[in-house]
């Protein structure tokens, strides 16, 4: 889900107040509360899944990618410390995720650890390479490409 921004400042604005905001909720399962904990959970499910952290919005356009090559970064350090501080959130949430697979926690924690599981796997190239090197085994076959590989289904 993305809400329609007016400018890219104001989408920076945004995306920092909900990695404030994920960053708060993880604070908040100190606290050992269940009823909190749930609604924590929820929230969390709900933030990742936000459109404002997509790779097209948390990436840099065009006219920014210009305006780096021309050593011009007016306005881009916003950015930057946004992408940072959600790098931070990413890295906090896979603990939060690995640890909730360790242990039986309620519905919405397990479906928490679920869904995170799968960002993770795409967002964090570290934890993606660890999974693949966990389950990939030597005497696996060796798969070739198949993209452009065109099939005559006669």
């Amino acid at each position: 889900m993305l809400y329609k921004y007016e400018s890219e400042s104001s989408l920076i604005k945004g995306q920092k107040i909900l990695v404030e905001l994920g960053m708060r909720l993880t604070q908040y399962f100190q606290i050992q509360d269940p009823s909190i904990n749930d609604l924590c959970w929820l929230i969390l499910i709900s933030l990742i899944k936000r459109g404002e952290f997509s790779l097209s919005h948390m990436g840099f356009n065009d006219k920014q990618k210009k305006n780096i090559e021309n050593r011009n970064l007016e306005g881009l350090h916003e950015k930057e410390e946004v992408a940072i501080m959600y790098k931070l959130l990413l890295y906090k949430l896979l603990d939060l995720s690995l640890n909730s697979l360790r242990h039986k926690g309620s519905d919405h924690e397990k479906t928490f650890a679920e869904v995170f599981s799968a960002v993770a796997y795409f967002r964090i190239p570290e934890f993606r390479k660890e999974i693949l090197r966990l389950i990939t085994k030597n005497t696996d076959p060796e798969i070739s490409e198949w993209r452009g590989v065109e099939f005559n289904l006669h």
